[in-house]
């Protein structure tokens, strides 16, 4: 028995250590922030979010794209309609960026909050329903 009881311990050992060095080690949301306003992405990257990370830097990337696009075409207009036209779409484009921006800073701080947080199969509630522990309740209706 006691040889059973120390092969179970042995075996937990690797599964709790590596729990508790993720809960031990954290990251520092400014810093993830700060990373974020250097180079799009990087702070989802520092949190461990490496897909959220792809669509924060093309999202930014790509809307700054844009405004650099819209702003060739507003160089090269001819008319002052066009001008107008292609100036309305790079004002467009650099409020969706400047919100592209915003939004990925946001994300890598809250990334980095909740990078220690517990999202393991544990929490889910698999227990099997008695019947048999339920009261029944009734409603009726007499008119």
């Amino acid at each position: 028995m006691a040889a059973w009881a120390a092969v179970a311990s042995a075996s937990a050992l690797p599964q709790a250590g590596a729990d508790t060095a993720r809960v031990a080690e954290t990251r520092w949301p400014t810093g993830a922030m700060l990373r974020s306003a250097l180079v799009p992405g990087w702070g989802q990257v520092y949190a461990d979010q490496p897909l959220r990370a792809i669509a924060a830097f093309g999202a930014v990337a790509g809307t700054a794209g844009s405004v650099v696009y819209y702003n060739q075409l507003v160089v090269k207009s001819g008319s002052q309609e066009e001008r107008d036209f292609y100036m309305n779409y790079r004002s467009q484009m650099a409020w969706w960026c400047a919100a592209a921006y915003f939004l990925n800073l946001l994300d890598a701080y809250v990334d980095a909050h909740l990078w220690h947080f517990d999202t393991g199969p544990g929490l889910s509630a698999n227990t099997p329903i008695q019947t048999a522990r339920f009261a029944r309740v009734g409603l009726a209706w007499r008119f």
